[in-house]
């Protein structure tokens, strides 16, 4: 926005800022991932926390993690190009989205009315809709399937297999020798 309204200065002051919270988001990301795959050791997990759920968001979380990393250095390296770099300031928004709106919509329901009969798989499920469902009107709108948005688009349709690859023996040992 800065830079569209004629404040160029102020939006390279504030990219180098923008950079160091990239580097703390991907941090994080990752630092949340061991913990995930402890959680799914509980020999009686909840019904709302199966370890399903653990290693399935791990696998997602990892991808969630690279594609940002990569949206952001495509960002940097398309600095001349100000719409693409514009395209890949908006992919790591649509990167980051996927856990903040899960968290929303879990958060929402164990206040609000409960959640008997629900895992946080289904709601990995159902915040994944209106994430593809931006990502595919934004393309539509700007007539336009920018490998930025094809990325994101990617990356959170893997979240429909949440549940798979949670389930996924494979995964499970590669997650379990990696990350434990």
């Amino acid at each position: 926005w800065l830079a569209t309204h004629g404040r160029l200065a102020q939006h390279r002051v504030l990219g180098p800022i923008g950079l160091l919270l990239a580097g703390m988001v991907i941090a994080s990301a990752l630092g949340v991932i061991p913990a995930n795959i402890e959680n799914a050791q509980n020999p009686e997990p909840p019904p709302f926390f199966p370890p399903a759920f653990f290693y399935g968001i791990s696998f997602v979380d990892l991808i969630i993690a690279v594609g940002f990393t990569v949206s952001v250095v495509m960002a940097m390296v398309n600095v001349k190009r100000p719409r693409d770099h514009a395209f890949w300031m908006i992919s790591t928004a649509l990167w980051a989205l996927s856990p903040g709106l899960v968290r929303l919509l879990a958060f929402g329901m164990i206040f609000t009315v409960g959640v008997e009969g629900l895992s946080l798989i289904d709601f990995v499920f159902v915040a994944t809709f209106p994430i593809v469902a931006a990502i595919v009107v934004l393309m539509i709108r700007m007539r336009r399937a920018h490998p930025a948005l094809l990325l994101a688009l990617g990356g959170n349709l893997l979240a429909f297999l949440t549940a798979w690859l949670g389930d996924n023996e494979t995964w499970r040992a590669i997650a379990n020798a990696v990350f434990l």
